[in-house]
């Protein structure tokens, strides 16, 4: 997989906290991640992420993506995301993999459609998920009585 990448060309950012990864979510955005889970698991940022060229398609159509890092219940979480006019996320997928020392697995990344598969969600304990449907329940209630004002 690695040997498709050309490190030369798309040289690796230099962070040492690549090699902490230990999840990775693609086309994903943290926040809508927030938005779903806020309740039942803890997210904490890890500072700032970086942003980097892994690909092109000729001189001027340059691949571009960026990487958030995050503690999801302890999870070191990477959010990764392709934006610019041009995309590939099959060679988005085998770099970031590749520069984060791991090979895909059916327990280390998923998709932002898919963030229920992520490790710490799929094992929340059922006290921990009854409260947070709760939290969730209680926060729908109080915005329905805000727009019914």
């Amino acid at each position: 997989m690695e040997k498709d990448i050309d490190t030369k060309k798309f040289p690796f950012p230099d962070d040492n906290r690549l090699k902490q990864v230990k999840f990775i979510v693609t086309e994903g955005d943290a926040f809508r991640f927030w938005q779903k889970y806020h309740n039942f698991a803890t997210l904490k940022q890890d500072t700032m992420g970086c942003t980097f060229q892994y690909a092109d398609f000729g001189k001027k159509k340059p691949c571009w993506a960026s990487l958030f890092f995050y503690h999801v219940d302890g999870v070191y979480t990477a959010f990764v995301d392709a934006h610019g006019a041009y995309v590939d996320y099959h060679k988005l997928e085998t770099y970031v993999f590749a520069m984060c020392g791991m090979t895909p697995g059916r327990d280390n990344h998923c998709n932002g459609d898919n963030t229920h598969n992520h490790v710490a969600i799929r094992v929340i304990p059922r006290p921990r998920y009854l409260a947070g449907l709760k939290a969730d329940l209680l926060e729908l209630t109080q915005e329905i009585s805000y727009w019914e004002r």
